[in-house]
């Protein structure tokens, strides 16, 4: 039985994998969390406005579960961030960052509705229609040309399978998934008795 799991998926996107955060591993995590505090304390004794408005806008690019799921956690811990660094809490900006039209598109209109409307009582900023193109130290750039200053992109946009799973000589499909029959055996492989 072949569990290999998946990886991000950044689509080629210049920069991400130098100046973007995944959200795939506890240890994704806990770089996420200290960059994020490391940030803030830099943002709170930052005397150029610009440069600190961007060091405390946090985008999340992709609003399926996970850049939702991160977004809420932004939400839940911006308070705090706050008040520990002696800033308002207004400075702080969370935005998502979405190609796609809406958010949540595995879920019925309805309730993806429902988390719209909550995020943007929270204040959540959603740039919908606009895909990253590239990814810097300091900003975004999306495809109508415009930018987003921030020091901080954690991009959960996409999955593929493992790369190791190619090491297997099976047959695979978009995003390195292995192809399997009704019987989740692995294609051209059934009499071998590999399950994917």
């Amino acid at each position: 039985i072949l569990g290999m799991g998946g990886e991000p998926k950044d689509f080629g996107t210049p920069g991400v994998k130098d100046h973007g955060f995944t959200l795939w591993s506890f240890e994704d995590s806990i770089r996420i969390r200290e960059h994020i505090l490391k940030t803030v304390a830099k943002a709170a004794i930052e005397p150029d406005a610009q440069v600190r408005r961007a060091m405390l806008t946090f985008v999340v690019c992709g609003s399926g579960f996970t850049g939702i799921e991160m977004i809420g956690e932004l939400i839940d811990w911006k308070n705090r961030l706050a008040k520990d660094y002696k800033l308002d809490p207004s400075e702080i900006s969370l935005k998502v960052v979405e190609a796609m039209p809406t958010i949540l598109n595995m879920l019925d209109r309805n309730d993806a509705a429902k988390a719209e409307r909550y995020l943007k009582a929270k204040n959540v900023d959603l740039v919908l229609n606009a895909p990253i193109v590239e990814v810097t130290k300091d900003h975004i750039i999306l495809k109508d040309g415009s930018t987003i200053p921030t020091h901080t992109l954690i991009w959960t946009a996409g999955v593929k399978g493992t790369t190791d799973a190619a090491d297997f000589g099976l047959e695979a499909s978009r995003g390195n998934r292995l192809v399997a029959n009704e019987f989740m055996e692995a294609k051209g492989y059934e009499d071998k008795n590999i399950y994917i």
